[in-house]
């Protein structure tokens, strides 16, 4: 289903949302990443969000559905704003309890998704880096340890079992609005579809061809010719098993 946004006026912020903190403006590291060409960024954002995850210690498969629903949320690296790479929105509690804490959260407006059942506008949270949206992404979506009340509470344990219906329950919690909700499956098969189009890219690229995430005859012959030179079954086929050899976890 295509996106289609809202297309309003803006309006007042909420209340609670301090208006010296609304970031207006990209960092000069997403404007040159926005810049490259279609192709360019779309591999770019995929290596920048793979290894960003690797380095919060995902295994690889992990970072790849990780990866995966960060190229859908932010159309292959093109539609996002401070480093927001999941759509992450801010919340008065959030601020209330950054408060306490003696944090000021920033934060930015865009046009909801009238399509997923978006008010008009929303708000997200702004970050300083890849890095920092990712890890606080894991923790409040995919919680490892989490209480019986937590909203995630079906999300984290798939996920950190890699049993891939941990983005089915991602979505039936609500991750995705209302509209996806009512009919989960056509989103969590374009996400498992997106996982094998970054793993395709990162393989493509270790093999030195282009990166365009097609599992084309080209590829499927390099990676013959890159079997047969490390001792695998000759088979064309990109498998997890292979691709955590390219991309061992201690590398």
């Amino acid at each position: 289903m295509a996106i289609v946004k809202w297309n309003l006026p803006p309006e007042p912020p909420p209340t609670w949302l301090d208006p010296t903190l609304e970031i207006k403006d990209d960092t000069e590291e997403i404007k040159v990443l926005k810049s490259l060409s279609s192709k360019e960024r779309s591999f770019e954002f995929v290596k920048i969000c793979f290894y960003n995850c690797r380095s919060l210690g995902l295994t690889n498969w992990q970072a790849l559905h990780v990866t995966a629903n960060m190229v859908l949320e932010t159309g292959w690296g093109q539609a996002f704003k401070a480093y927001n790479i999941g759509g992450v929105k801010i919340t008065r509690p959030q601020v209330e309890e950054a408060l306490k804490k003696g944090k000021k959260l920033s934060w930015y407006r865009a046009p909801g998704n009238k399509s997923s059942g978006d008010p008009p506008w929303c708000y997200y949270r702004a970050y300083s880096s890849f890095a920092e949206f990712i890890a606080e992404w894991i923790e409040k979506f995919v919680p490892k340890n989490p209480g019986p009340n937590h909203r995630y509470k079906l999300t984290g344990p798939k996920f950190w079992k890699e049993d891939r219906n941990w983005f089915m329950e991602l979505i039936k919690a609500g991750y995705k609005g209302e509209v996806t909700k009512a009919n989960p499956t056509p989103s969590f098969n374009n996400h498992l579809t997106l996982v094998t189009k970054c793993m395709t890219m990162m393989v493509q690229f270790h093999l030195g061809i282009d990166t365009d995430g097609v599992d084309g005859p080209k590829t499927q012959q390099f990676i013959s010719r890159y079997q047969d030179e490390n001792g695998f079954a000759r088979t064309g086929v990109i498998t997890f098993t292979l691709f955590n050899y390219i991309f061992p976890m201690q590398g």
